[in-house]
C-alpha cells in the first residue's frame, strides 16, 4: 500500500474512500466554515480561555453552539455581539446600561 502511494505521488495526502475516488471536493467538506473554537475566540479578543469560560457561566459572552463537548462560536454572531458592546463617548451611562452583558464582559 505504501509503495503504491509513493508511486502515485500521494504519500503526503490522506486518502479516504471518497476523496480517493474524487467524489468530494474540499469546498464541500468544510461545514464548520464561519465557526471558531473557544481558543480561537480567546486569541482574537486577547482574553484568556478562563475569561471566556467565566463569560459562559455568567451568560454574558457571545452566543455559542455546543456540539457534544465542543463549544463553537459563529463568527457573525461574535461580530454582532461586539457591535452591541460598542459605546460612544459623551453619552451618560445609566444603571440599566451598566448591567448589560457587554458591560459585565468588560469587567471580566
Amino acid at each position: 500500500m505504501l509503495s503504491e502511494l509513493k508511486e502515485s505521488g500521494a504519500e503526503g495526502r490522506i486518502q479516504t474512500p471518497d476523496t480517493a475516488l474524487g467524489r468530494i471536493t474540499l469546498s464541500q467538506t468544510h461545514i464548520l466554515d464561519g465557526f471558531i473554537t473557544r481558543e480561537q475566540l480567546a486569541a482574537e479578543l486577547g482574553k484568556s480561555i478562563r475569561t471566556i469560560d467565566r463569560w459562559e457561566v455568567r451568560r454574558i459572552g457571545p452566543p455559542r453552539v455546543i456540539v457534544g463537548r465542543t463549544i463553537l462560536y459563529r463568527v457573525e454572531s461574535v461580530r454582532s455581539w461586539l457591535q452591541s458592546c460598542e459605546r460612544h463617548k459623551g453619552r451618560g451611562v445609566t444603571k440599566t446600561q451598566r448591567t448589560t452583558d457587554c458591560a459585565a464582559a468588560r469587567r471580566s
